[in-house]
């Protein structure tokens, strides 16, 4: 019993000290896999996630990973959840899949703090943002903007917010399409008031304040030309996914299929095959035998004619 217990306390501790044997490198078993199977790997993108983007416009545009280091961006790469994106002198855009388009202008620091398609949420911890959403049917979605004054909540459609490090000054707005409430907090985090923003409407505060009241677009109607410029961007977004998708299916069928268009060929030569089955052997052409009638019949041969113009005899 007692060599039974002492052998069982031996697995034991090989199994607690497996993870480590492993990290040594087990023969045969790569160190991607020990990763995999141990969780040290990055996590793949979360089911139901958009698929964020951002492209740098002009100027000095930065990006920084979840606890990593800002680092300096050219061109178009992905953003992923916790990511931080910052405008020095320069604008950038964020594209979420072919649903939305968010302009940074310079100046502005924001993070996405999350990616879920039905309720994303950024931190815009200070400058401007101006953003246009593809509106859900049945209001399934609901877009949040947390700024240190206060927090956007916007059922898609067109909207911008800012906030200034310097004055403490804060500003929400909706513009022709979607509505919005606010939430106004004080530096603590304390609710001071809920507003609700319709169509063509903003609010816009200082610290402090104790009067809150929306009004129609002044001193946000800045950012409505660079809405009216995502209009066409955020349309040819779904264009350029539709046709994406249309080539992807073109080229490649199912698993284990010939692409679409093989197949296609491949049934009409089938089609073919089945109907002259069908309708039998065409009659083969009839062939020409002997002479024609006309030519049949002989003509009599006129008798042989000499020089004096007399009938010859036949021989």
């Amino acid at each position: 019993m007692r060599k039974t217990l002492t052998a069982a306390g031996i697995c034991l501790l090989r199994m607690l000290h497996w993870p480590a044997a492993l990290g040594a490198q087990m023969p045969g078993l790569p160190v991607d896999a020990y990763g995999m199977f141990m969780g040290a790997q990055k996590p793949a993108a979360a089911a139901g996630a958009w698929e964020a983007r951002v492209k740098r416009i002009s100027g000095d545009v930065r990006l920084r990973r979840r606890g990593g280091d800002w680092e300096k961006m050219d061109g178009e790469t992905e953003l992923g959840a916790a990511d931080s994106v910052r405008t020095a002198d320069g604008t950038a855009e964020l594209y979420l899949d072919d649903g939305a388009v968010m302009y940074l202008e310079r100046s502005t620091e924001i993070s996405a703090d999350s990616l879920s398609r039905k309720d994303p949420t950024f931190t815009l911890l200070y400058g401007g943002i101006s953003a246009k959403f593809r509106e859900s049917s049945g209001g399934a979605l609901n877009v949040q903007l947390r700024t240190p004054a206060g927090i956007c909540i916007a059922s898609g459609g067109e909207f911008a917010a800012e906030y200034s490090r310097l004055v403490k000054n804060a500003g929400f707005a909706v513009y022709d399409e979607g509505r919005a409430a606010v939430k106004v907090q004080d530096v603590k985090g304390a609710v001071l008031g809920e507003y609700e923003l319709e169509k063509n409407m903003e609010l816009s505060f200082v610290s402090g304040q104790k009067r809150f009241r929306s009004a129609p677009l002044f001193r946000m109607r800045r950012y409505k030309a660079r809405i009216a410029a995502m209009r066409p961007v955020l349309a040819s977004l779904r264009g350029a996914k539709k046709r994406r998708e249309a080539s992807a299916g073109a080229a490649a069928g199912p698993a284990g299929k010939a692409p679409a268009a093989v197949r296609a060929r491949r049934s009409k030569r089938s089609e073919g095959r089945k109907t002259t089955e069908k309708e039998g052997p065409s009659p083969a052409p009839e062939k020409k035998t002997g002479a024609s009638p006309a030519s049949a019949e002989k003509k009599p041969r006129s008798p042989a004619v000499g020089r004096l113009g007399r009938a010859v005899p036949p021989i």
